[in-house]
């Protein structure tokens, strides 16, 4: 939904005009300039700064609970300035009630208030964000997700039937006598609308929490005494009764009255009763600071000269945690698909990050495009359209790396020790049974969420309509073509994962297939999945590192699909001299590779990634060219 920014600031005038003075900025606070030199307005501003480091204390000790506001400012000695000119206004600003009224509150309640919106500081208040269109906008789009809504249609009363009566657990009698049954009913109206309904059928509880919980004419009356104290703390601790009643006789409660009587209030109630009903919210509650340190505006100011340089295709939208935003690119930009390409489905590049956490622009300073995985991983952030983020990127890919320098020293020292980190994990034949394990072995179970059947673990070839599985059948039956395997032959093959290519070959050729990997969690589910085909005369699989495999000379033809990013740099040539060493005379081997470019692959060398520090340990995409100077 389009949102609109709501910047909300505190300002006040009294007296006409003899007191103003306002929240924005240093200069709104001293919009008069002769406070500058007032004694009393000094220390009011002092103790707005002390009111926001010491009123969250409350929130924590019980010994405040049935503390009023005033009680608790005398005690801490606060300034008749700080009373009369920032609290008072405030708090009428916010209930448009009387200053007496006002200093009868209880402190948890109105401080628990101001935290939540961030009132108690002088500057870095959030800047609020509406949908555009207001309710008009977010109630059309509510219509459209239920499949039943009827307006104008007054209910005049709710009867709940006992528990294991035959018929619906909730009848409701509408204004104009029709008669509807129900398994549940959520009561989203006030409370003493709520009671007029249930009338006779509301039982004690129900007539307790929602009877202290009144509503009024907006009229406004000056209380004094200990009478009304009582009256506003029973109010305030029956909402916290709501809670018990939720379910009880297939009915919940929810509204604005059962917080602060805000929207975002009638919000909270309604997710804490659907939450009561067994639903599940489809969104993660996550709570934000709209405070920025000045190391976390310096790592923003550094991200933010790198984005302007880099993103040149497509447009990126962040919104911080403080409301703000920050933009990259053209706004306007048009996605282009190549002709033939339409089927492919690619993502616009255009996306919109919510930044939860600060710490998102450090670590990418720090840790570049591992750091962005690193933030994603602990939630720094979220995308909305996660493909359109890696359109982006990848539309992008060249200025980004063209652009790190601007990133400044610690990205460069953030690198270096990425380097050093992937430096030492080798791919000797110990290091390698430990990277390999590292990642395959992680669990079979976790594998089969976002591959195929057969568990092919590699690059597909995709031809319009087809699904994973064909897909990837496609490029098997391109690798056995390309091999010129037939029956009777003997096929090695390097990195047999989960026994995919294996069984295809055996079953198309009449092959035999021996097959090596370093993965043990590999082996149980191949061997498993040859046995299941019944192929164990035909296929035999092996831990076995490439570099101890017997049977030198004895096969004809190799294939190696993907497992080449697992050997290093240093161990190409070793590598393809042993595979050379393995074939017959004539024979033919066959690898599939994703490959760095030529022209990146010495910087490539020189440094570490996302996918070498976290994806796969020791990790290393060969170019083409080194490839060929290898096998040479």
């Amino acid at each position: 939904m389009l949102l609109s920014d709501y910047i909300q600031s505190f300002a006040l005038s009294i007296d006409n005009g003899k007191l103003e003075w306002g929240s924005d900025s240093l200069d709104t606070i001293f919009a008069q300039r002769k406070n500058l030199a007032s004694p009393s307005f000094l220390a009011m501003v002092s103790d707005v700064i002390r009111f926001g480091k010491e009123a969250p204390k409350v929130l924590s000790h019980d010994k405040y609970r049935d503390m009023t506001l005033g009680s608790f400012l005398h005690q801490e000695r606060y300034s008749k300035g700080f009373i009369e000119n920032y609290v008072l206004p405030m708090s009428a600003a916010v209930w448009s009630v009387p200053n007496a009224q006002v200093m009868e509150f209880p402190v948890q309640m109105l401080i628990r208030f101001w935290v939540n919106h961030h009132l108690l500081d002088l500057f870095q208040r959030p800047l609020w964000r509406v949908v555009r269109g207001r309710s008009q906008e977010y109630v059309k789009r509510v219509l459209a997700e239920l499949p039943d809504v009827r307006t104008s249609t007054g209910v005049q009363s709710a009867v709940r039937a006992a528990p294991g009566a035959p018929g619906p657990a909730v009848r409701l009698t509408t204004e104009s006598g029709e008669v509807l049954g129900f398994d549940a009913v959520v009561f989203a109206t006030h409370s003493d609308i709520t009671l007029r309904i249930l009338g006779q059928d509301a039982d004690a509880s129900e007539r307790d929490v929602l009877g202290a919980i009144p509503y009024n004419d907006n009229d406004v009356y000056l209380h004094t005494g200990k009478q009304s104290n009582s009256l506003i703390f029973k109010s305030w601790e029956a909402q916290g009764r709501v809670q018990g009643l939720q379910g009880q006789r297939a009915t919940y409660f929810a509204g604005a009255w059962c917080g602060y009587g805000f929207h975002e209030d009638g919000i909270k109630a309604a997710v804490a009763a659907v939450k009561v009903m067994g639903c599940r919210i489809p969104w993660e509650l996550r709570p934000t600071c709209p405070k920025v340190t000045l190391v976390e505006g310096w790592y923003q100011g550094l991200f933010d000269r790198f984005a302007k340089a880099v993103v040149k295709t497509g447009y990126l939208r962040l919104i911080l945690p403080n409301g703000s935003e920050l933009s990259y690119g053209d706004k306007d930009y048009v996605h282009k698909v190549k002709a033939g390409q339409e089927w492919r489905g690619l993502p616009e590049a255009r996306a919109t990050l919510r930044v939860y956490n600060m710490d998102f622009f450090r670590k990418i300073v720090m840790r570049h495009d591992t750091g962005l995985g690193e933030a994603y991983m602990d939630k720094d952030f979220e995308a909305g359209n996660l493909g359109g983020f890696m359109a982006v990127i990848l539309a992008n890919a060249h200025s980004t790396e063209a652009s790190r320098s601007s990133l400044g020293w610690l990205n460069w020292v953030g690198d270096r020790m990425l380097y050093l980190a992937h430096l030492m994990r080798p791919n000797t034949i110990e290091g390698s049974r430990r990277n390999i394990g590292e990642h395959y072995d992680a669990g079979n179970d976790m594998y089969r969420l976002f591959l195929d059947e057969s568990m092919m673990y590699s690059c597909a070839m995709h031809a319009e309509g087809d699904s994973l599985y064909e897909a990837q059948m496609r490029k098997l039956d391109a690798i056995i073509d390309a091999a010129g395997i037939t029956a009777g032959q003997r096929v090695l093959e390097v990195g047999c994962g989960w026994g995919a290519f294996a069984i295809r070959a055996v079953q198309r050729t009449g092959c035999h297939v021996t097959g090596l990997t370093l993965s043990k969690e590999q082996l149980v589910e191949a061997e498993a999945r040859v046995k299941a085909a019944g192929l164990q005369d035909s296929i035999s699989l092996r831990f076995c590192d490439y570099r101890d495999c017997p049977g030198a000379g004895s096969f004809d033809r190799v294939v190696s699909i993907e497992m080449i990013e697992a050997v290093g740099h240093a161990n190409l040539g070793t590598y393809f001299r042993q595979l050379s060493c393995m074939l017959k005379p004539g024979g033919v081997c066959v690898l599939q590779a994703i490959c760095c470019p030529d022209e990146r692959y010495t910087a490539y060398c020189r440094c570490s990634d996302f996918i070498r520090e976290h994806i796969f340990p020791g990790g290393h995409l060969p170019c083409i060219a080194a490839c060929v100077e290898a096998a040479q």
